[in-house]
């Protein structure tokens, strides 16, 4: 297949197809957002973000996907190239078009030697680790679990009285980065976490303690198919998050127009688990399964105990 002339691989960035490339993950029961691509190239910048397209030459049709983000070195944080969006039709697979994928948007000089990480499905998670070198793993994996709308009990959930959440803009925002940066493990998301957290597309919400100390910060976005997302939920404690929680989905005026609310807590937060949980009075699908971080070179550690629900699966570790 990779001789096929049939073939071609196609920089997203020369066609309007995230709508089309949004449908096939909807398929695969992934969560995503329309104007995930936007933050996406806000976040990293033209030059730290590629993605790529298979597309089959007579059809037009759309055969598979990749796509990266590069965290690259601030300050001596360490470097990450992230990859995502990693699909291939499942009738075309074992044809060597994802391997052109992958090692196309990884053509880049700046890669040598980098770090490389992904969330891996359980049905791929083995091969990323044979084939292409992630075989180093943390201790946990992501819960893509979800919640009808229609069970959601926001009295269920409680308020913490001694903190405060205020909105992004309420705050420093090198606070702000200082805080996510403790989480992710040393990486640092300067730009990437102010592109994902803008206010005129998200709920975002940071908690602040009596010390106006940064504490804990949430946002939901809106997805594909009626959905809503969680991520990213980092706090100190089980008591901010819960409040956090609380108060972003009290701020969705239309809350109850939404089908479906997403969440993907690290499996190892037990507090997360109660939280979520209590919600809904039990009734989390977890049927969505886990996905595997996994890394090349050295296992980025995130700090799970702070971490109810990761930002998204798609470009981030945690």
């Amino acid at each position: 297949m990779d001789d096929d002339e049939n073939i071609v691989i196609i920089p997203y960035a020369d066609f309007n197809r995230w709508k089309e490339i949004m449908k096939i993950i909807a398929e695969f029961g992934w969560f995503y957002a329309e104007e995930d691509y936007d933050r996406f190239l806000k976040g990293f910048g033209e030059k730290n973000f590629n993605g790529l397209i298979a597309v089959d030459k007579k059809s037009d049709k759309i055969l598979g996907s990749v796509v990266i983000g590069f965290f690259e070195s601030i300050e001596n944080s360490p470097a990450l190239v992230s990859l995502g969006l990693y699909i291939v039709l499942p009738e075309l697979r074992g044809k060597g078009i994802g391997t052109k994928l992958f090692k196309e948007v990884i053509n880049d000089p700046r890669f040598v030697n980098v770090n490389l990480g992904l969330n891996g499905a359980s049905y791929m998670s083995k091969k990323y680790a044979k084939i292409f070198g992630y075989d180093k793993f943390p201790n946990w994996q992501v819960c893509k679990s979800k919640i009808k709308i229609c069970d959601i009990n926001l009295n269920a959930l409680q308020n913490d009285s001694d903190i405060d959440i205020v909105n992004v803009n309420d705050v420093d925002y090198q606070k702000l980065i200082e805080y996510d940066t403790n989480i992710q493990g040393g990486i640092r998301r300067d730009k990437f976490l102010k592109a994902f957290l803008d206010t005129k597309t998200n709920f975002a919400k940071i908690a602040v303690n009596k010390n106006g100390e940064i504490v804990g910060f949430g946002n939901i976005r809106t997805g594909v198919n009626n959905q809503i997302g969680l991520g990213p939920l980092y706090s100190n404690s089980k008591s901010i998050a819960e409040t956090l929680l609380k108060q972003i989905l009290e701020s969705i005026e239309n809350l109850g127009s939404y089908d479906c609310f997403r969440i993907f807590p690290p499996n190892i937060n037990k507090d997360a688990d109660e939280i979520f949980s209590r919600l809904c009075n039990g009734k989390v699908d977890v049927s969505g399964g886990n996905s595997f971080p996994q890394f090349t070179k050295e296992i980025i550690q995130a700090d799970t105990s702070k971490i109810f629900s990761i930002t998204e699966y798609g470009l981030n570790a945690a």
